[in-house]
């Protein structure tokens, strides 16, 4: 078995973080199917305004959740790591690899929850406000999705508070 194969590859991730997009965004489609088959209105009830503000309270949370993780999680790497293992970029580049995607899919799990939550609501009271929500969360999503640049740049930052963290 290639040594390699036991890490996340950015590629690998790419198709994780697309699935959980396409997964909220076919809910919402299949919500659009029904709007368009009766008669939906667009405003403001207290259900809506109650969905919209849990989701909308949910963002910070995807956002700090995972950092404290992956914060937690390279620490706690690093301290059980010898220093020779520490030198060793591929071991800490895979590492920082399996951090990265376990932080990565908290995010999109959360905002993904958010936005299904949000469809179902537009779907039980027939309003279309919650559903216009969740389509902005499946667009932040979208924007989350960790090409290349981002995927490296998280590698690099990941690794340096795995060599960083004292034993």
């Amino acid at each position: 078995m290639n040594a390699n194969a036991k890490h996340p590859s950015p590629f690998n991730l790419l198709v994780i973080s697309g699935a959980l997009c396409l997964g909220a965004l076919g809910f919402a489609v299949i919500a659009l199917v029904l709007i368009f088959q009766s008669e939906w209105r667009f405003e403001l009830t207290s259900l809506s305004v109650i969905a919209a503000v849990g989701a909308i309270s949910i963002l910070p949370a995807s956002f700090i959740v995972p950092m404290f993780v992956s914060r937690s999680t390279a620490r706690t790497l690093g301290r059980n790591m010898t220093p020779e293992q520490k030198k060793d970029a591929t071991l800490v580049a895979r590492s920082a690899a399996n951090v990265y995607q376990s932080a990565t899919i908290i995010r999109f799990a959360l905002i993904e929850g958010a936005v299904f939550f949000l469809i179902v609501v537009s779907i039980i009271e027939k309003n279309f406000l919650p559903w216009c929500i969740a389509i902005a969360l499946v667009a932040l999503m979208v924007s989350q999705i960790p090409f290349r640049m981002r995927y490296d740049e998280a590698i690099d930052s990941i690794s340096q508070r795995i060599r960083d963290a004292r034993s």
